[in-house]
């Protein structure tokens, strides 16, 4: 019997969280979501975790960081099916939005949602190396999407993505950052929001430290070349696997890389890596690894904050944890050598952070 790393339940999982943010979170404005690798429970029956986001009031979506139409052998266009190197155009053009200024949800005090969803993805074997960065370091062939990805209620009105030249040389996604102009509009006022997401470099050794530092340089790069006005809100989420409870002098350091400030944290005291989710090894102990930030150089918020909260279904499911084999196995499968029952939807909680803006309905929080 062995163990595979695509048998942590993403496609489970992945297919319960459109619906558990809507239960539970309902005022939410814009999403951003990491390690979208495997997903979508019913793609048999054509149905993808883009449409459970449509369907559950988020039909605004960005393409995938570093997605490729390449035959890698991912989903990058998030219909639920593994691409075969040809361009299906499914929503990476955000043709399905709606430009229609409504406020959808009836809310104008959302938030952003930063939540993380576990690396369900399997190494396909490429042991290629390439010196991507020019430093003379080989490094593996990076054969996986990014895995960031960002969903709203209100139009994307411009989306851009960059992917990080700084990458460990055993890394093999290609990570980056994605950028999504959202315009949220309620009645006839509107206003403009700048949201970037990220997951960064995970680690602590030397090496890992250092790229995840010259990754947010080139963050900070990247938000610069977007030309924002200083009159609008930059808003920053993701997982930076930047730890505040057990490096907080890291954290600082990279904060002023970025040049933005974090909220403060309110509610219970939780951290957002925890050993008591199930998909999380006990060795590194509690850790917050997971923020939404805003820049100092854009428009500073009136009020803002960040809690940590846990998406969880209401009744436990099992998933499939060990098989001989190297693809996803339904829990049922003959196949299936062992499973767990579940409720936790993500290895990492998730970060809501509620920033208000000016005056007005459109401005008041997102």
């Amino acid at each position: 019997m062995a163990s595979s790393s695509a048998q942590v339940g993403q496609v489970q999982r992945s297919c319960r969280i459109p619906a558990a943010l809507a239960r539970d979170y309902a005022d939410l404005d814009v999403i951003v979501i990491e390690e979208v690798f495997d997903f979508g429970c019913w793609t048999e029956r054509g149905v993808s975790l883009r449409d459970l986001f449509l369907f559950y009031g988020f039909p605004h979506m960005t393409s995938i960081v570093g997605e490729r139409s390449s035959g890698d052998g991912n989903d990058d266009d998030g219909d639920g099916n593994v691409d075969d190197g040809n361009d299906v155009g499914n929503e990476d053009d955000n043709d399905d939005n709606n430009n229609d200024g409504n406020d959808d949800d009836g809310n104008d005090d959302g938030n952003v949602d930063n939540g993380n969803v576990v690396n369900g993805n399997v190494d396909n074997g490429n042991d290629d190396s390439n010196d991507d960065d020019g430093d003379g370091v080989e490094r593996a062939v990076r054969f996986m999407h990014g895995g960031v990805m960002i969903a709203s209620r209100y139009p994307i009105v411009d989306e851009v993505q960059y992917e990080y030249v700084a990458l460990e040389p055993s890394g093999n996604q290609r990570k980056g950052v994605m950028y999504a102009r959202v315009l949220k509009s309620v009645g006839s006022e509107c206003k403009t929001y700048h949201v970037f997401g990220t997951h960064a470099q995970h680690g602590n050794s030397r090496e890992q430290i250092d790229v995840r530092r010259r990754e947010m340089t080139e963050f900070r790069a990247f938000i610069d070349s977007r030309m924002i006005p200083a009159d609008e809100p930059t808003i920053l989420a993701g997982d930076f696997n930047m730890d505040s409870l057990q490096r907080p002098a890291d954290v600082l350091e990279l904060l002023a890389i970025l040049d933005v400030a974090a909220p403060p944290v309110v509610g219970e005291p939780t951290p957002t890596w925890d050993p008591e989710n199930p998909f999380i090894s006990p060795v590194y102990g509690l850790q917050f690894l997971d923020y939404v930030l805003y820049d100092r150089r854009g428009e500073w918020p009136q009020h803002a904050d960040m809690r940590v909260v846990k998406p969880r279904s209401l009744l436990p499911f099992r998933v499939c944890v060990a098989t001989s084999l190297t693809t996803f196995v339904w829990p049922d499968s003959p196949q299936c050598d062992a499973t767990i029952a579940i409720t936790d939807l993500s290895d990492h909680y998730a970060v809501i952070g509620r920033l208000a803006y000016g005056r007005g309905v459109a401005g008041d929080a997102i």
